[in-house]
């Protein structure tokens, strides 16, 4: 019996987390200071980004096949 899998490319989570480490990396060359003058909006798009993988998390109903992707 087959179970149905999806590639990792097709993952919305995998998607969001790629999102997350393109913005984290986006900080870190726009400083600290950037974060000193706007702490609100910094915490929001943490906060945002929290939210938005656990609401990702919880539709999601198809595991990531294992090993290389045939896509």
């Amino acid at each position: 019996m087959g179970y149905l899998t999806k590639s990792r490319w097709q993952s919305k989570t995998v998607w969001l987390g790629i999102a997350t480490s393109v913005l984290s990396i986006l900080g870190i060359f726009a400083g600290e200071k950037w974060i000193m003058e706007y702490p609100q909006i910094a915490s929001g798009i943490g906060l945002t980004i929290g939210i938005l993988t656990v609401v990702v998390r919880h539709f999601t109903s198809v595991p990531l096949m294992k090993g290389p992707s045939k896509q």
